[in-house]
C-alpha cells in the first residue's frame, strides 16, 4: 500500500518570517497583496505566513531549489492576480536561474530548470486558473 502525504490547501511551504530580495522585475508603481509586495524598484517582500507549493521541475525537488520556487512561484502568482503584465516571464524565469546557482545548483542542472520552467511555466501564469488546478502534480 503507497502511503501518499495530505498537505492543507495543497501547499506544502509556509513562510515562517518575512523574505526579501531585489529582482529584475519592475512594476511601474507598488503592487501590494496580502503576502507580497513589490516596488518599483524590484524589491519583493514575501511576508511571513506565505504558502507555496515548491519546486515542480521533474527530479529536482531538492532544498537547494526551495528558495527559487518561493520567488518564482510568488511573482507568477501576481501574474495569475492580473497585478503584473507577464511580458515579465523572461526575467522571472531568470531570476529562477540566477536563485539556483546562488544556492549551489550547478550549471548544467539550473540550465535545465530554467528550461524546464521556461517551457512549461506558461499555463500557470494564465489567471483562469485557481490554485486548486495550478499547483504541480507531485
Amino acid at each position: 500500500m503507497t502511503r501518499r502525504i495530505a498537505y492543507k490547501n495543497a501547499y506544502r511551504f509556509h513562510l515562517k518570517a518575512d523574505y526579501s530580495i531585489d529582482t529584475p522585475v519592475r512594476p511601474e508603481e507598488t503592487i501590494k497583496t496580502n503576502y507580497l509586495t513589490l516596488e518599483p524598484s524590484g524589491h519583493l517582500t514575501i511576508r511571513a505566513g506565505y504558502a507555496w507549493d515548491g519546486p515542480c521541475v521533474p527530479g529536482v525537488d531538492t532544498e537547494s531549489f526551495i528558495r527559487a520556487a518561493l520567488v518564482h512561484d510568488a511573482l507568477f502568482q501576481l501574474i495569475r492576480a492580473m497585478r503584473l503584465d507577464d511580458v515579465h516571464r523572461d526575467a522571472i524565469d531568470g531570476l529562477l536561474k540566477e536563485i539556483c546557482r546562488e544556492d549551489g545548483i550547478g550549471l548544467l542542472k539550473s540550465w535545465y530548470i530554467h528550461q524546464m520552467v521556461h517551457h512549461f511555466s506558461l499555463p500557470f501564469s494564465d489567471p483562469a486558473l485557481t490554485h486548486a488546478n495550478a499547483v504541480c502534480a507531485k
